[in-house]
């Protein structure tokens, strides 16, 4: 898709201004790796061993990543989900 017809759909599609939707796609280009596309997401409630909490915070923090990350980037290892890139 040429980068005009790409502003425009965004522009469009989110309400954004034609000069808004360049910045974003400039930004965009300047990445250098595709983005996870992510789902809306769903509370839930987890009953788990302290420890386990202890090393899941741990291990969030550690890593600049929200526990509802990790819990879904693991269940998705075990689950076989594939990865969407954008």
């Amino acid at each position: 898709m040429e980068l005009s017809e790409a502003a425009q759909t965004l522009a469009r599609e989110f309400n954004l201004s034609l000069r808004q939707a360049y910045r974003y796609l400039e930004e965009a280009a300047q990445l250098g790796q595709p983005v996870e596309i992510t789902e809306a997401t769903v509370p839930i409630t987890l009953k788990l061993p302290p420890t386990t909490v202890r090393l899941l915070r741990a291990y969030a923090r550690r890593n600049g990543l929200m526990i509802g990350t990790v819990v879904t980037r693991a269940l998705d290892a075990v689950l076989g989900v594939p990865k969407r890139h954008g």
